[in-house]
């Protein structure tokens, strides 16, 4: 930013534009940086599309906002119990190896043999494909289900406030240079 001249009210309207744009600046850098270290530490064994679902914007007013478009981000975050309908069950799947396709089909009735059997923890949903002799175990049913939160350092609120002294930094680095 180059000054023009002693006027105090082009001094004042070229400073502010400076310092709006070092926010800005600083902003986008250090909001890549946050994402960046939160899909790596905070996201652990999730896929490709669940590590995209989360970004950064800067808005007009050069605030900086983190946008989780997850559909289990708050459930991440802060921990749920998740109850099923009254007089309905959760069916969770417990068989790692069961295909997509296979999955859909169970969820929406379609496997050749599906039968409740009552285990050690309760009602396990057991199928038998045409070409298989022996039933497998492919879901347990609950009525409810409790899921944690992460650890408190892997949380995205943490990782953006242990890089807020970065941000700053970064400002005032940028100021000095207008």
């Amino acid at each position: 930013m180059a000054l023009e001249g002693w006027d105090a009210d082009k001094f004042t309207k070229q400073f502010g534009r400076g310092l709006y744009n070092s926010v800005r600046r600083a902003a986008k850098v250090t909001g890549a940086d946050v994402v960046q270290e939160f899909r790596e530490d905070g996201l652990d064994g999730v896929g490709k599309k669940r590590r995209q679902a989360i970004t950064f914007k800067v808005r007009k007013n050069n605030t900086l906002a983190f946008i989780d478009r997850g559909h289990d981000s708050r459930v991440r975050e802060y921990g749920a119990t998740i109850r099923a309908k009254p007089g309905k069950s959760l069916r969770i799947v417990t068989d790692p190896d069961l295909r997509e396709h296979e999955r859909r089909d169970l969820a929406k009735g379609r496997a050749r043999e599906t039968f409740i059997v009552q285990g050690r923890t309760g009602p396990v949903v057991m199928a038998r494909r045409a070409n298989e002799k022996e039933a497998r175990p492919v879901a347990v049913l609950k009525r409810r289900v409790v899921r944690k939160p992460i650890d408190e350092g892997d949380k995205l609120s943490t990782i953006a406030e242990r890089n807020l002294k970065k941000y700053q930094d970064k400002i005032y680095d940028l100021i000095e240079d207008i």
